[in-house]
């Protein structure tokens, strides 16, 4: 696709698992230590926040917008409209 140069993508919803896979497929080793580290630090967060559900920030108008905009986007990463 012309929009996509990069070879992968680490999404922030799974940032950790997205990681490892990443370092794997480059073919930089990570310890079972470091990943162990890794999920354990992702399963302990402090910052994180709840969200209001989709429908507070979207209405069907932009998320008519945006599924057109990015459909390249979407349909390459699978992603899907927010519930």
């Amino acid at each position: 696709n012309e929009h996509n140069s990069c070879d992968a993508v680490i999404r922030t919803d799974r940032l950790v698992e997205d990681f490892i896979r990443v370092m794997a497929d480059s073919g930089t080793a990570l310890s079972d230590a470091v990943i162990d580290e890794l999920r354990a630090n992702d399963s302990e967060r402090t910052n994180s926040s709840r969200h209001k559900g989709a429908a507070f920030y979207y209405d069907e108008e932009s998320l008519a917008l945006v599924a057109e905009r990015d459909a390249w986007l979407i349909d390459r990463y699978g992603f899907t409209a927010p519930a």
